[in-house]
């Protein structure tokens, strides 16, 4: 149906999905028909990176246009305030982990309406709880009832809902919740953050979707978000305004290997969750906005700190002035297929005692500072980066620094000016209880 309308935006984050989680990303256990048409028709982007390998501050990145180690995160607007300005109506349905105190709380971070969790799935923990055992979570995956183990409460708004929450509900209750959002909304535009607590460890299918997927109990929840995709975009075509709403479907990091097959896959990525190698900050990344973007596949070089600066063209709206800003408009490169701006991204731990990590440009990656795996201490290489060409070798394997000096040099001082810029961690620079 043709509007003059702004697009509405539903922006989808999972929680903890690898990059080779879906079949449209090469997953060979795990079927997503909604999100393989979903990229069929739209777009599939291959180098498209989470503000951080960590959730809060990947979250922190992605509402604010900056990277998570810049501070007054309480003070600067997010993507939700911005997009209010441009009279959309706002929601935030599922995880937000940013801070439930007066001032954090999504009620007054921009955003109309709330239903969902305060952190991840995982938190108030019930009992004894060993958090980087992965026998624990065998236990409380098929032993344990899903309100046995971890007290995590859901909200309306500002009111408390369930405690704990039944998880099993998580997928479908958020799907219903968005649905009846649109619906109320569909005269009007609507951004909604839709911010799945799934395939964050517990993991917790619904009785439809559990044992039903190859991928083992992982993949159950993975293609009942899935499910959730396609009940969404059949309602936007009954509402008649699908060809009118941007989607993007993305994860806040990569997959949680650790916890083996209750963790999920980055394809042919290195690493995993809470590291600075591929695994933990490359993630899928699937735009459509049916006849108004080409289809295919989209090499560039883009970050979740764009999106807000994107959001902003895209609604007519100017970048905040006060504060320095990361954000990258990207809608030439989704609309039009012209080349993306962005020529450097900058990797932030976010775990560790160290900040920033790594860098690289379109080409290549330095790592200064490395971890096998996110419970694994740093291993310093400030006497001798590592370099990996990123075209030619995506899973970091062959160090190629001897053989590019004069790259080295160029990513070298792109490190030591952000490392001098921000010398903080997300934790740091914000103090933001999550």
């Amino acid at each position: 149906m043709p509007t003059d309308r702004p697009p509405n935006i539903i922006f989808v984050l999972c929680d903890d999905l690898g990059y080779g989680d879906l079949s449209c990303y090469g997953s060979p256990t795990i079927d997503t028909p909604e999100l393989d048409a979903l990229a069929n028709e739209g777009q599939r982007w291959t180098n498209c990176y989470a503000s951080s390998p960590i959730c809060h501050p990947s979250r922190a990145g992605l509402m604010t246009g900056r990277y998570p180690g810049r501070p007054d995160f309480r003070e600067v607007d997010t993507m939700a305030d911005m997009l209010k300005r441009a009279d959309y109506h706002t929601a935030l349905i599922g995880k937000w982990h940013l801070g439930m105190e007066e001032g954090l709380h999504p009620n007054d971070r921009g955003f109309d309406y709330y239903y969902g969790t305060p952190s991840s799935n995982d938190h108030f923990p019930i009992g004894d709880f060993e958090y980087e055992n992965y026998k624990s979570f065998q236990h409380a995956n098929y032993v344990a009832g899903e309100a046995d183990t971890f007290d995590v409460p859901i909200y309306r708004q500002r009111d408390l809902v369930e405690r704990p929450a039944r998880q099993t509900q998580f997928t479908q209750r958020y799907t219903r919740e968005t649905n009846e959002f649109i619906n109320a909304h569909s005269d009007e535009s609507f951004f909604i953050y839709l911010a799945h607590n799934m395939p964050h460890v517990p993991l917790w299918p619904s009785e439809e979707f559990r044992g039903k997927s190859r991928g083992g109990i992982y993949g159950d929840v993975v293609e009942e978000i899935d499910w959730s995709i396609g009940e969404i975009v059949r309602n936007l075509k009954q509402q008649g305004i699908l060809e009118n709403t941007l989607i993007v479907f993305t994860s806040d990091n990569g997959p949680w290997k650790s916890y083996h097959e209750l963790g999920g896959s980055a394809g042919p990525l290195r690493g995993e969750k809470g590291t600075c190698w591929d695994g933990g900050g490359r993630v899928p990344c699937v735009i459509s906005w049916p006849g108004t973007i080409p289809s295919g596949r989209v090499d560039d070089l883009a970050a979740h700190i764009d999106f807000f600066a994107t959001f902003a063209s895209l609604t007519g709206q100017e970048l905040p002035t006060d504060v320095i800003m990361d954000s990258i408009d990207i809608l030439p490169t989704i609309k039009e297929g012209k080349r993306s701006e962005r020529e450097a991204f900058f990797f932030f731990d976010g775990w560790r005692d160290q900040n920033l990590w790594a860098v690289r440009d379109r080409e290549f990656k330095l790592h200064m500072h490395s971890a096998p795996t996110m419970f694994s201490k740093a291993e310093s290489h400030l006497d001798r980066p590592l370099l990996y060409d990123m075209t030619n070798d995506v899973g970091e394997s062959h160090d190629v620094y001897a053989a590019h000096p004069e790259r080295v040099e160029k990513l070298m001082n792109l490190f030591r000016d952000m490392d001098e810029e921000i010398p903080y961690n997300w934790w740091q620079a914000n103090q933001v209880k999550t």
